[in-house]
């Protein structure tokens, strides 16, 4: 193999190593804010069952 092909042989390796860190970066961080949205997703839903659960206890005790 000549010389000059070796050359482009591991520029290419470099650059294709290159994609996949950067693939792998956008991955992970795609990964972690799926899992923040999801736990956010479920506060808010906590918030709002207690929220309507006080509600409905309060409108229970008003009604007695």
């Amino acid at each position: 193999m000549c010389e000059k092909c070796k050359k482009l042989k591991e520029i290419n390796l470099n650059f294709n190593n290159k994609i996949v860190l950067l693939v792998s970066v956008i991955t992970a961080v795609t990964a972690i804010v799926a899992t923040v949205t999801t736990l956010i997703i479920i506060n808010e839903r906590r918030k709002k069952k207690k929220e309507e659960q006080e509600l409905d206890n309060y409108l229970d005790s008003s009604i007695q």
